[in-house]
């Protein structure tokens, strides 16, 4: 009689072992197909990161990777006749000749920095992000803005 007890003590620890045992491997399942789904993930994400990037750089490609731009600013001593026409830009000299300017693009007075942020410098920080050099050249007169 007390070997069979201990039989049955013996079977009963081992279907609690074996539950546990069954028990682990589903959790280990589980862990499973949630890393191979995190591992697919950031594979996708790996391959539409470098799509995206291949994408932008050839439109950066296509548009040129030097750009100069003309910002035009009120002058504050004497007006100097000017007209702008798309990307071209007319001045008129103090001796009546014109010279003709052209541009990637010309940004009129009175746009804000934010807009002028907007249109200049988002593309260059992409580019940035993306691991390339990239250099903002600003020239113009003492005090005309070029830090900010």
């Amino acid at each position: 009689a007390a070997a069979e007890g201990e039989a049955r003590a013996v079977g009963e620890k081992h279907k609690v072992l074996e539950e546990k045992y069954e028990s682990i491997l589903q959790k280990y399942s589980v862990n499973r197909d949630v890393t191979s789904t995190l591992e697919d993930i950031t594979n996708r994400y790996m391959e539409e990161r470098a799509l995206r990037r291949k994408y932008y750089n050839q439109l950066v490609a296509m548009r040129g990777n030097i750009r100069v731009m003309c910002r035009l600013k009120p002058c504050s001593d004497e007006t100097v006749p000017y007209s702008v026409e798309g990307e071209s830009l007319t001045v008129t000299l103090k001796n009546g000749k014109q010279r003709g300017f052209k541009f990637d693009s010309i940004i009129p007075q009175g746009v804000t920095q934010e807009k002028m942020y907007a249109s200049t410098a988002e593309d260059l920080i992409q580019s940035l992000l993306d691991g390339y050099n990239v250099c903002v050249m600003a020239y113009g007169q003492t005090g005309s803005g070029k830090t900010y």
